[in-house]
């Protein structure tokens, strides 16, 4: 991720197994922001784990 966020003049959107546990690390390596589809819709709360996302990686780049 950090290799092609160094080289691309484009926002970079991390996609494909992303959940909260990983979040954080794709937005500290360089991405913009991430793509998630399972990790809210196979959630008890869809609405609580899109929360839960969205704070983590605001939190994520207000200390980056």
């Amino acid at each position: 991720v950090r290799d092609i966020t160094n080289i691309s003049k484009h926002p970079s959107v991390g996609i494909g197994g992303l959940n909260l546990s990983n979040a954080k690390d794709i937005i500290n390596a360089g991405a913009d922001g991430i793509s998630v589809v399972s990790a809210i819709m196979s959630a008890h709360d869809p609405k609580e784990a899109a929360t839960e996302l969205r704070n983590e990686i605001e939190k994520t780049k207000k200390y980056k």
